[in-house]
Protein backbone atom coordinates (compact mmCIF):
# COMPACT_ATOMS: atom_id res chain seq x y z
CA UNK A 1 0.00 0.00 0.00
CA UNK A 2 1.76 3.23 -1.11
CA UNK A 3 1.72 6.17 1.24
CA UNK A 4 0.05 9.02 -0.64
CA UNK A 5 -0.63 11.25 2.35
CA UNK A 6 0.47 11.59 5.94
CA UNK A 7 -1.44 9.17 8.13
CA UNK A 8 -1.22 8.14 11.75
CA UNK A 9 -1.90 4.67 13.07
CA UNK A 10 -2.30 3.99 16.75
CA UNK A 11 -2.12 0.47 18.12
CA UNK A 12 -1.32 -1.25 21.37
CA UNK A 13 2.47 -1.65 21.44
CA UNK A 14 2.39 -3.58 24.73
CA UNK A 15 0.79 -6.55 22.97
CA UNK A 16 2.52 -6.02 19.62
CA UNK A 17 6.20 -6.16 20.57
CA UNK A 18 8.07 -8.23 23.14
CA UNK A 19 11.72 -7.83 24.03
CA UNK A 20 13.92 -10.74 25.00
CA UNK A 21 17.59 -10.45 25.92
CA UNK A 22 20.52 -12.46 24.59
CA UNK A 23 23.46 -13.40 26.83
CA UNK A 24 26.60 -11.29 26.89
CA UNK A 25 29.65 -12.33 24.92
CA UNK A 26 31.60 -13.45 28.00
CA UNK A 27 32.82 -17.02 28.55
CA UNK A 28 30.80 -17.36 31.75
CA UNK A 29 27.51 -16.42 30.04
CA UNK A 30 27.69 -19.01 27.24
CA UNK A 31 24.60 -21.24 27.10
CA UNK A 32 22.72 -19.18 29.71
CA UNK A 33 19.50 -17.15 29.60
CA UNK A 34 20.04 -13.51 28.75
CA UNK A 35 19.74 -10.71 31.30
CA UNK A 36 18.70 -7.09 30.63
CA UNK A 37 22.16 -5.74 31.53
CA UNK A 38 25.67 -7.06 32.00
CA UNK A 39 28.54 -5.20 33.66
CA UNK A 40 32.11 -6.21 34.44
CA UNK A 41 34.95 -4.26 35.98
CA UNK A 42 38.69 -4.71 35.84
CA UNK A 43 41.38 -2.79 37.74
CA UNK A 44 43.83 -0.71 35.70
CA UNK A 45 47.59 -1.04 35.90
CA UNK A 46 49.32 0.51 38.86
CA UNK A 47 46.03 1.13 40.70
CA UNK A 48 45.10 4.03 38.41
CA UNK A 49 41.39 3.30 38.25
CA UNK A 50 38.92 0.76 37.00
CA UNK A 51 37.76 -0.11 33.51
CA UNK A 52 34.05 -0.75 33.31
CA UNK A 53 32.41 -2.68 30.48
CA UNK A 54 28.64 -2.84 30.09
CA UNK A 55 26.49 -4.37 27.40
CA UNK A 56 22.88 -5.05 26.62
CA UNK A 57 21.60 -7.36 23.87
CA UNK A 58 17.88 -6.71 23.35
CA UNK A 59 16.02 -8.77 20.75
CA UNK A 60 12.71 -7.06 19.90
CA UNK A 61 10.15 -9.44 18.41
CA UNK A 62 6.94 -8.38 16.68
CA UNK A 63 4.06 -10.61 17.76
CA UNK A 64 1.65 -9.07 15.24
CA UNK A 65 3.55 -8.72 11.94
CA UNK A 66 0.33 -7.86 10.08
CA UNK A 67 0.36 -4.38 11.68
CA UNK A 68 3.78 -3.51 10.26
CA UNK A 69 3.66 -1.08 7.35
CA UNK A 70 6.49 -0.34 4.95
CA UNK A 71 6.95 3.37 4.38
CA UNK A 72 8.56 5.03 1.39
CA UNK A 73 9.76 8.55 0.79
CA UNK A 74 8.81 10.34 -2.40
Amino acid sequence: MPLTHLATRIFDTANTFRTHFAPADFNETANTLGLPLYAKQEPRKFGRGTDLHTQQNPLPICLRPEVLVKGTKA
